[in-house]
């Protein structure tokens, strides 16, 4: 499905969009990477051995994995907005990509909490939970940027790139909605 997405997104947005996309994401996917904590693999690990020694309740071992993800994302937002504009500035040489970057920054903390809530499942042994709420969220994060760049490019290529993020994020929320539910 994200082959699919990724296909027709560069196909609508053409070279210029893309090179915008592709230049700016590895820098967000850095502080994803920092934010997320390898949160997946710790919770699935934590829970599965909380349910075998019985010590901790695998609940409270979600509530504080993802108050944790939480700190650790806001320190990393506060610290990713502080430098963006120096980023796009000096190190990525294109001013257009602030504002795409400035976008993703909602991405950082709900990868974080999507990351706790499936590893929570995976050492649950629901791996049927998790592996859907993963196909939702390439279902949602693919239909949502199909729209959002028919709807940015009719602004601009940044726009439409900015929009790429949205739909990324929207892709999140669904997986995590799915997982509380």
């Amino acid at each position: 499905i994200g082959m699919f997405g990724k296909i027709i997104t560069t196909r609508i947005l053409g070279v210029n969009g893309m090179s915008k996309y592709i230049l700016s994401y590895p820098t967000l996917l850095l502080f994803i990477n920092i934010a997320g904590f390898s949160m997946n693999n710790t919770m699935s690990k934590l829970v599965s051995e909380a349910i075998a020694t019985k010590k901790y309740s695998p609940k409270i071992l979600l509530k504080k994995g993802i108050k944790t993800t939480l700190i650790v994302s806001s320190i990393c937002i506060i610290i990713y907005l502080l430098s963006i504009k120096t980023i796009t500035s000096f190190l990525l040489k294109d001013q257009d990509l602030f504002y795409p970057l400035l976008v993703g920054t909602f991405l950082i903390p709900l990868v974080g909490v999507s990351d706790a809530l499936r590893g929570y499942y995976n050492g649950l042994k629901e791996v049927k939970t998790a592996s859907c709420s993963l196909l939702l969220e390439q279902i949602f994060r693919t239909t949502c940027s199909i729209i959002g760049i028919f709807i940015g490019m009719k602004h601009s290529i940044i726009v439409a790139t900015a929009f790429l993020y949205i739909a990324l994020s929207i892709g999140e929320i669904v997986s995590i909605t799915y997982c509380l539910i």
